[in-house]
């Protein structure tokens, strides 16, 4: 039981890192549309990373006053990820490791 409680703290571990790299490119992909950078490599791999999650909400979210709120809906289902997936899973983790700890 020990085993696959801490292989679930691993998987939440994963998922809260793989959350946070996704944010943080989503952030630069905001930040280089707000600055004109020219076309490089790097900015080809950020379009090629968040354009697959963006593109559905913002053929769903119409555009207001030209501004486009899609990475905000991300942004916050991304926290909604965080605080409700990856710490219920380190909160019932937690709970079954102190309940095995207690049994004789």
């Amino acid at each position: 039981m020990l085993i696959l409680l801490n292989i679930l703290k691993a998987i939440a571990a994963i998922l809260d890192v793989v959350v946070t790299f996704y944010s943080v490119v989503l952030f630069a992909r905001v930040i280089m549309s707000w600055i004109r950078i020219p076309y490089n490599q790097i900015s080809e791999i950020i379009y090629r990373i968040t354009e697959p999650v963006l593109a559905p909400i913002r053929r769903r979210l119409p555009m207001s006053m030209g501004i486009d709120f899609s990475p905000m809906i991300v942004f916050i289902l991304l926290m909604v990820i965080r605080m409700v997936v990856v710490t219920s899973i380190y909160q019932y983790v937690s709970m079954y490791q102190m309940k095995y700890m207690m049994t004789p």
